[in-house]
């Protein structure tokens, strides 16, 4: 009978210092990328903010072109509509009521100078376009509240 030297096997395995400096390393990882998780939301919000209100002005722009140019010029008395989250037109007061724009329609007379100091037109009105996101329907669209609120301005020109 032949005798055999006993072996220890090689250890197998991470040791427990290696083990928790592994996880230290993910721990880290992931709290920085948890960190910016809220930074990444608000500008998702922000974003989608963003392209509803232009949804809307251009929804409002189309209304405005498509009606003739007596009626616009007649009925210049500013005009308050109602959104919901998505840009979709509701009611005031509506549940999903989230968004309110208030459309006014300025006539621009020979006295009004235009940008870059054009001559005056006959024929152009300027449409100033404000779009607040709030559920207050009868949301105040003063100087003072410049900050809660968007506008736009655009010149509708008359084309027939």
């Amino acid at each position: 009978m032949r005798l055999t030297k006993f072996r220890h096997p090689a250890p197998a395995g991470f040791s427990l210092v290696e083990v928790t400096l592994a996880m230290g390393i993910a721990a880290l990882g992931l709290v920085a990328i948890l960190g910016m998780m809220p930074q990444g939301l608000e500008m998702s919000r922000k974003t989608a903010e963003i392209t509803v209100q232009r949804q809307i002005n251009e929804h409002v722009l189309n209304n405005l072109n498509q009606r003739t140019w007596t009626d616009l010029t007649t009925s210049v008395a500013p005009v308050t509509l109602y959104y919901d989250d998505q840009g979709l037109e509701t009611m005031a007061g509506s549940p999903t009521q989230s968004i309110v724009a208030k459309v006014t329609v300025v006539l621009l007379d020979h006295q009004q100078a235009l940008p870059a100091g054009a001559a005056a037109e006959p024929y152009l009105v300027k449409a100033v376009v404000q779009i607040a996101t709030t559920t207050n329907a009868n949301f105040n669209f003063s100087p003072e509240n410049r900050r809660n609120y968007v506008t736009s301005t655009h010149y509708i020109a008359k084309t027939r």
